[in-house]
């Protein structure tokens, strides 16, 4: 349950770093969508030419938009659901008269209907100008027959109910051509969810992973998208819960994930230009990761540490802002399973304070990290600070609940208290370089080194002395009221309001969280709302006062 609630501390963590991260980029991302569709009406007035439209693209990594804009078609989608019904409505009729109609002819008219509405659904899509809508229904209807066919076909040969994943075989393969050559979306569609279906139910009927389903995937359904980017996100998604599922199946199934993210690296280097296949291969490790170590518990998983060096070396090739977010939340749970299969080992039961006074310690590696980042890598040089210091403010945050410092605190973790130490050297080291090379006559440094030092040695004095768990929540609480004013302070000094408002919001936080500890205690609740009412109201004119103050006087300094 403790290693449970860490990781999705993690998760929770790194969705606030993407968040913050989508906010940063955001920005640039519409400049981007404009610079793309003025493009397109430059070229149109003839003031650049097409090859000047690609190399202006190329410059920024740009793909080029299509110049006309696709709008939902009302007769499309009425004549697929009238597909639909007609397909299901013979399907039924056959059924309920199956026993009537001799076997062999059973047979011969499933089969000639369903190729005759393929027939009129090439003619009228191909031959017959006018009726597209018509023809790619009929198409999709013939898919859906087909399948039909295939069940009741199957009663003939009294095809057993636990090999089902045959049926479904049987229905898409012969579909995917269809979808290919007639290029027909909903027959796409329809395959790339078939196959999804028969991949679960293979391996829930064999016990097996399917290695063929994700190379069909990569082999034949995503060369074909050709622009269809709905085609392309149901593949990609069908994947990745492939790969998710990996977590809860016996040993073996691991390396499937694995063949799937590297399915996925490799065809963003083959597609470069569209970046969901770096963001699923990122995904697809991470969740290698916990596949392996919930396969093999007390072996530790130290291959994991060769395709995170790749993808990092492709997200800085690429200066990706949100790959490197989720590299980096590869990292930290990497780094916490690697951890978790060592406590296996030696028999040591996780505590959540201690796995979360580690997290704060990582934060501030990953904070140092940017800013040692600064000289050589600038452009990811944020992403690291956002990423360090939400794991220090979160992380820190949690173990101010007397309750977390009770409940966890019977048995020490030894390699947990041996990874914190370790961190908290390399913090040390940092610390004393920053002396020798004066690099503390920067106030911004001073007040960075404080924020290390506080929370390193709140967290370690907790870890070791855990039985002392009044004083450990005075001191965890003044850590994190300590933490928050520095980066109020820190907000104040570098002149950005950003960095302010966020200090601001973690000190409201704490006050807001002692406060609720506090009072709901109290009988009477009346009493709870009432003084909490007041006290938000005055603490809210207070803090929207100092932080107008000092944001106009940023203001006024940068001009």
């Amino acid at each position: 349950m403790g290693i449970l609630l860490g990781l999705f501390s993690i998760l929770f963590q790194v969705a606030i770093i993407i968040v913050i991260v989508k906010a940063i980029v955001g920005t640039k991302k519409r400049h981007y969508r404009w610079l793309q569709k003025e493009l397109l009406v430059w070229e149109g007035q003839n003031l650049i030419s097409r090859v000047q439209g690609d190399s202006i693209l190329g410059i920024y990594r740009l793909a080029r938009l299509s110049g006309e804009k696709k709008k939902l078609d009302m007769a499309k989608a009425v004549t697929l659901i009238g597909a639909g019904f007609v397909g299901l409505g013979i399907i039924f009729f056959i059924a309920s008269n199956w026993q009537k109609i001799p076997p062999d002819f059973r047979t011969i008219l499933v089969l000639g209907i369903t190729l005759a509405t393929l027939g009129m659904g090439y003619i009228f899509s191909f031959e017959k100008k006018g009726f597209s809508s018509l023809g790619t229904s009929l198409v999709f209807l013939s898919s859906l027959m087909w399948g039909g066919s295939v069940a009741l076909i199957g009663q003939i040969y009294h095809i057993p109910v636990s090999e089902n994943w045959y049926i479904v075989l049987l229905w898409v393969l012969p579909i995917i051509p269809v979808a290919l050559f007639l290029n027909n979306r909903p027959v796409y569609i329809l395959s790339s969810i078939l196959l999804l279906v028969w991949n679960f139910m293979y391996s829930a009927e064999t016990s097996l992973p399917n290695y063929v389903y994700p190379i069909i995937v990569f082999t034949v359904m995503l060369p074909a998208v050709r622009g269809f980017s709905a085609g392309r996100w149901v593949n990609c998604g069908a994947l990745l819960i492939t790969a998710l599922s990996c977590i809860s199946r016996d040993a073996g199934f691991d390396w499937l994930s694995l063949v799937i993210a590297s399915g996925f690296i490799i065809y963003f280097l083959y597609r470069q230009t569209e970046r969901v296949y770096l963001y699923a291969a990122t995904f697809s490790f991470i969740v290698w990761a916990g596949a392996f170590y919930s396969s093999h518990n007390t072996w530790p998983n130290i291959y994991f540490l060769l395709p995170l060096s790749g993808i990092m070396y492709v997200t800085y090739t690429y200066r990706s802002k949100i790959n490197l977010a989720l590299c980096l939340l590869g990292l930290v749970i990497w780094q916490n399973l690697l951890l978790c299969s060592f406590s296996a080992m030696a028999h040591s039961e996780i505590d959540e304070a201690a796995f979360f006074i580690f997290q704060s310690l990582l934060g501030i590696i990953l904070y140092i990290a940017g800013i040692m980042s600064e000289k050589k890598f600038s452009f990811f040089e944020g992403i690291y600070k956002i990423a360090g210091i939400a794991m220090i403010v979160l992380a820190t945050y949690v173990v101010t609940f007397q309750g977390v410092l009770d409940d966890v605190f019977k048995e020490r973790n030894i390699v947990y208290l041996f990874a914190s130490v370790f961190a908290a050297g390399i913090i040390t080291a940092y610390l004393i370089d920053a002396v020798r090379s004066r690099a503390l006559n920067k106030r911004t440094v001073v007040l960075e080194c404080a924020g290390f030092l506080v929370v390193m040695v709140g967290g370690l004095f907790i870890m070791a002395y855990p039985s002392w768990i009044s004083l450990n929540t005075v001191v965890a609480n003044a850590v994190f009221c300590m933490c928050a004013l520095l980066i109020v302070f820190f907000g104040v000094e570098t002149q950005k309001p950003a960095v302010f408002n966020f200090g601001i919001s973690v000190f409201v936080l704490f006050i807001i969280t002692r406060y609720l500890d506090v009072m709901w205690k109290l009988r009477e609740k009346s009493l709870f709302f009432i003084i909490g009412g007041l006290i938000l109201l005055g603490a809210g004119a207070f803090f929207e006062k100092q932080r107008r103050k000092v944001i106009e006087r940023m203001k006024n300094n940068a001009g």
